[in-house]
């Protein structure tokens, strides 16, 4: 987690910085699952960075929506899956024919001198 006068530098000085995981509470649709989790869990979701929850939230999304949008060809489509994460950034590969796969997608967010935070990937 950033801390407030570190992040208040960061939009001074118009800072770019790389992520594999962004979180942006102020986002309406984290807005809509920090409310969920609290009704679920009966706890606030965590803040800090990275979010475990969410971490699991968006793996476990991103493969059940893919298997339920291609079934047996989901390995076969993995990079076409129509996912919109909540924390992470998505680019699984498969790093051998014995192992799992890995996310290679990085984040980069800009902390503008508006205030503003902008994230791309």
């Amino acid at each position: 987690q950033i801390a407030v006068d570190e992040k208040s530098a960061f939009y001074t000085l118009n800072t770019h910085m790389y992520t594999r995981y962004w979180f942006n509470p102020n986002n309406s649709d984290a807005k809509q699952l920090a409310y969920k989790y609290k009704y679920w869990f009966k706890e606030d979701l965590p803040t800090r960075m990275p979010s475990v929850p969410t971490i699991g939230f968006d793996t476990a999304y991103y493969i059940l929506k893919g298997i339920n949008q291609y079934g047996d060809a989901f390995e076969q489509n993995i990079q076409s899956v129509d996912f919109k994460p909540y924390q992470n950034f998505t680019d699984f590969k498969r790093v051998s024919n014995w192992g799992g796969f890995v996310n290679h997608k990085v984040g980069f967010v800009h902390f503008m001198t508006s205030k503003k935070v902008n994230v791309e990937f």
